[in-house]
């Protein structure tokens, strides 16, 4: 049986080697290659197609969930696992809209990056128990009441639609023919009205409340 082959991005050296160091020693994982920032992942990603991508959120150089996107949109069966040293709202479900499969906290033990390493490599999804339990109350909790469909307009709908399938600003304008600057207005007029602070809490009251599909 041939071994689950696995990038790491990371952009602290130290904190890399540590990583290869633990993941060579379980002999059912080969490390195939090391990116230190978002465009060498996509590269490694493109030039040796790994089963799984370990991926330090935000501590690379620019937006890492952008680069979640473009690796699931190219190769979505290319299993994303991102390591993240927070749990906030907003990077944690900005990640999983954006394609990861898997989200761990750094202080979870070594042996729980290892299982979550095998379980992506299988085509399923781990989050680590705390992220799990703050998922769950974001879809178990009752959903907010729903804005009239008149108090958005057609454009902010179209918007909030695109913003609940991941966009990023300058997705959106490439999608809506307008620029990124206008997209960012739209989404941030779209904010005010539903009473929120980041995107994420609007893309999932806009599945929450039905008022996409």
């Amino acid at each position: 049986m041939r071994p689950i082959r696995i990038v790491i991005a990371d952009d602290e050296l130290l904190f890399r080697k540590c990583l290869l160091a633990l993941i060579r020693a379980a002999p059912d994982i080969e490390v195939v290659g090391e990116a230190a920032d978002e465009a060498e992942a996509a590269t490694k990603v493109r030039e040796l197609k790994p089963d799984v991508i370990v991926l330090d959120l935000m501590k690379l150089g620019l937006d890492s969930t952008a680069v979640i996107s473009a690796i699931h949109r190219e190769f979505p069966q290319v299993m994303i696992l991102v390591l993240a040293g927070f749990d906030d709202d907003k990077h944690l479900f900005s990640a999983l809209q954006s394609g990861a499969r898997g989200y761990l906290l750094k202080g979870a033990a070594p042996d729980e990056l290892l299982t979550a390493i095998r379980i992506l490599s299988k085509g399923q999804a781990y989050l680590h128990p705390p992220i799990a339990y703050k998922a769950l109350y974001w879809l178990q909790r009752p959903p907010a009441a729903v804005v009239p469909s008149d108090q958005l307009t057609k454009r902010q709908r179209e918007v909030l639609a695109l913003v609940a399938q991941g966009c990023s600003n300058l997705e959106i304008g490439n999608r809506l023919v307008i620029t990124e600057h206008t997209a960012s207005k739209h989404v941030s007029s779209i904010l005010g009205k539903l009473h929120m602070t980041h995107r994420t809490q609007a893309a999932l009251y806009a599945v929450q409340s039905g008022q996409i599909q």
